[in-house]
């Protein structure tokens, strides 16, 4: 994954820079080999305006898609681990949809036969026939 961390108001250092790697870590356990090759993560920390407050502004693009989080806290580290939860959070909503979507493609409904509902899967995770009248006999 490719890593922009910058600030326009905080001095940042290696160990800063480090310490964001370390908590996107998490996030990079989520994708396979190709997506985390592709992936790019942008950070933006800022001292608020607020007494003591920082502000950090993240952006995660995986396959096109960009998911965004802005979070504040009195302490810098606090704010980053929240605003990385809030990202795997969208992530990870976005990736059970689209496993859900694809469970649902395979499943149609073919026809009724007579008092029989009939109803045929396919796809990759299955193929069957089954009917109510003589749910005994699945097919595989």
């Amino acid at each position: 994954m490719q890593y922009q961390i910058t600030s326009d108001n905080i001095e940042l250092t290696e160990s800063m820079k480090a310490m964001a790697q370390e908590k996107f870590a998490k996030f990079e356990t989520k994708l396979n080999d190709g997506d985390l090759e592709s992936a790019s993560a942008r950070m933006v920390w800022n001292k608020s305006r607020a007494e003591d407050e920082f502000r950090v502004k993240a952006e995660v693009v995986v396959r096109g898609h960009k998911y965004f989080a802005s979070e504040r806290d009195f302490l810098l580290e606090s704010a980053v681990i929240k605003a990385v939860a809030e990202l795997m959070r969208m992530y990870n909503k976005d990736h059970d949809f689209e496993k859900d979507w694809e469970t649902k493609r395979d499943v149609w409904v073919i026809s009724s036969v007579g008092r029989a509902d009939v109803l045929y899967t396919s796809g990759p995770r299955f193929e069957s026939w089954i009917t109510h009248q003589d749910s005994a006999k699945l097919f595989l």
